[in-house]
């Protein structure tokens, strides 16, 4: 798993969102959509597998260079002014959304 910091924003968050930019007044603005709290991707994934009653390894690995550089000091994070939308990686995890497929 690379070593990132990410802002994630769950899928039922992001669909509800869509829909109502689609049902509004055209040419609106870009919108940067995040989840509302940064986390480490590791302890995510961890926490994940966890969750699941899996025992699968989750190896932490850095990339090289500028861009793993980027990816570990939240280079992946929203800009300011995103629209943060909830719900955070912990309610999730225990929601039904979580519980409802496998990845």
């Amino acid at each position: 798993m690379p070593v990132m910091r990410i802002q994630p924003v769950a899928a039922r968050a992001v669909g509800e969102l869509l829909a109502a930019v689609a049902e509004g007044p055209p040419g609106q603005p870009t919108l940067e959509v995040a989840g509302p709290e940064p986390a480490d991707l590791v302890r995510l994934a961890r926490a994940f597998v966890r969750r699941r009653g899996e025992r699968v390894a989750v190896i932490p690995f850095g990339l090289p260079g500028a861009a793993g550089k980027a990816m570990r000091s939240g280079g992946q994070l929203p800009p300011p002014g995103a629209r943060l939308v909830g719900p955070r990686f912990a309610d999730w995890l225990v929601g039904e959304d979580a519980r409802a497929g496998d990845l």
